[in-house]
């Protein structure tokens, strides 16, 4: 794993790639305040609302983080896992 050092300016310096996150919840405001967050300290963000296509997507792509709203329909957050298991 590369070594990521946290300056006091927030920024995240990685010797190679940047850490996938992908976030999902109903909440479009969520995710853009995840993403604007997130992509400034430098993770590669990925937000969607809908759980299955989270689950297209872990299916197709690696992500290094997932963040789960528990409480989303049609599947929340528990059966999102189960299912990607």
């Amino acid at each position: 794993m590369d070594n990521i050092n946290i300056s006091n300016n927030n920024s995240i310096n990685q010797s190679k790639n940047r850490y996938r996150v992908l976030a999902v919840d109903s909440e479009t405001g969520i995710l853009d305040s995840l993403s604007l967050d997130l992509t400034k300290i430098g993770y590669d963000f990925v937000g969607v609302t809908n759980p299955v296509e989270a689950l297209e997507k872990l299916k197709s792509s690696h992500f290094d983080i997932l963040l789960l709203n528990s409480t989303m329909t049609p599947l929340n957050g528990d059966r999102v896992i189960d299912e990607f298991r």
